[in-house]
């Protein structure tokens, strides 16, 4: 398997199959961050698109690209903030179920542990995160979607969203304890 290094290489100088394979290797995970900001499906699938769009195009007059990973997530994402500056709130938000950004696109292939109840559980939880996720201002969804979901470094972030390091550690700060608060409301919730 080729290193992104070497793909981006060949697709510069041409290879058009080199771009497949980027895609292919990229597209759920792009898809992924860019659900995550929107909470919305189809503006997500737009958005991954479009960045790969946008790759396409302009990849051929960069010099460098450090890692090819983070250069797509700040596409996303900032494709991902003009959404959101369009459209300040969403009212509803499709169901779906991330187990993992990698498998969005791949059926489930029931085993022999596979259990409808757990199931259920996983998918209403992961709706409770991103209804929680959704009610964060942009901001601080941001930081800590490219921290706890993509797990990227402080440095990582602070380059992807040009923030200084302390704004983004306060940002995840302040999110964490957000989130915590939205997601002890929605358990207290199903609780009753």
């Amino acid at each position: 398997m080729k290193s992104d290094e070497e793909l981006i290489s060949d697709f510069k100088n041409g290879n058009s199959d080199a771009f497949v394979e980027i895609l292919r290797r990229y597209q759920n995970q792009v898809f992924g961050l860019a659900y995550r900001y929107v909470g919305d499906y189809d503006e997500a699938v737009e958005i991954a698109q479009d960045t790969f769009v946008r790759f396409y195009r302009y990849s051929h007059s960069l010099s460098h690209i450090n890692r090819l990973q983070k250069y797509l997530f700040t596409i996303a994402a900032n494709l991902s903030r003009n959404v959101l500056r369009r459209y300040k709130r969403r009212e509803s938000l499709p169901d779906y179920d991330d187990e993992s950004d990698n498998d969005i696109y791949d059926a489930m292939v029931a085993g022999s542990e596979y259990r409808p109840d757990a199931r259920i559980d996983r998918t209403e939880l992961a709706q409770q995160i991103q209804h929680a996720l959704m009610k964060l201002p942009a901001v601080l969804r941001e930081v800590i979607i490219l921290r706890d979901i993509k797990e990227y470094s402080y440095e990582d972030i602070a380059e992807i969203t040009v923030t200084k390091l302390g704004t983004v550690r306060s940002r995840i700060n302040r999110a964490r304890k957000i989130l915590q608060i939205l997601l002890a409301d929605a358990h207290s919730e199903l609780s009753k």
